[in-house]
């Protein structure tokens, strides 16, 4: 849905007839959003994490990842991917300048991820990242993932994680214009292609 220009892409404003027309279809749009990064995030780092236990990026990686990464630690990364993604989004279509149905839109994705894991909380990780510039977000957040990962940051298994963040950021994009603009029902059926 964005359109590539010389390797960069033209940001497509979300016009305000997007607007969901009550709460209970914002609720399922924002619910939408939510899982289908999650799912996005939830398949590659999964499968990142199985490369590392087996050895593929060697031992330190591996013996790192063993001391450090449980089920709980691997949710709240996923989360913090998650939401900082759909915030990066939010600012990329003006942020403070956006409508407020959007930024209302923002936040309930971001705290439909409480469902999905407790903590930390949602608000808790906007928090975190408010104050930086939109060019720091994405540093800010790799750096955070390293560490709660056991990663150096400069190894492979970081090279991936790096474009991990990168892709889920691209695919934020795109999911939050479908998740405005199509029916339901098309939502739902894409919604089971992330949850199999």
């Amino acid at each position: 849905m964005t359109q590539e220009t010389d390797d960069k892409f033209t940001l497509i404003q979300i016009p305000d007839d997007w607007e969901p027309v009550d709460e209970d279809r914002g609720q399922q749009r924002a619910l939408f959003l939510c899982h289908a990064i999650d799912g996005h995030v939830r398949q590659n780092l999964v499968l990142l994490l199985s490369k590392c236990r087996d050895g593929a990026y060697g031992k330190s990686v591996q013996q790192s990842l063993q001391k450090q990464v449980n089920e709980w630690v691997l949710a709240a990364v996923i989360k913090q991917i998650t939401c900082v993604s759909i915030h990066r989004a939010w600012l990329e279509q003006g942020g403070d300048e956006a409508p407020d149905w959007l930024l209302s839109f923002a936040l309930v994705s971001q705290q439909e991820t409480d469902e999905i894991c407790a903590q930390p909380e949602a608000s808790e990780l906007i928090e975190g990242i408010e104050q930086l510039q939109f060019d720091e977000i994405i540093p800010a957040l790799f750096d955070k993932t390293c560490q709660d990962l056991g990663f150096n940051g400069e190894d492979e298994a970081s090279d991936f994680l790096c474009a991990l963040i990168l892709s889920t950021c691209d695919l934020t994009r795109e999911l939050l214009l479908l998740s405005l603009s199509q029916p339901l029902d098309s939502l739902h059926r894409h919604l089971l292609m992330y949850q199999r």
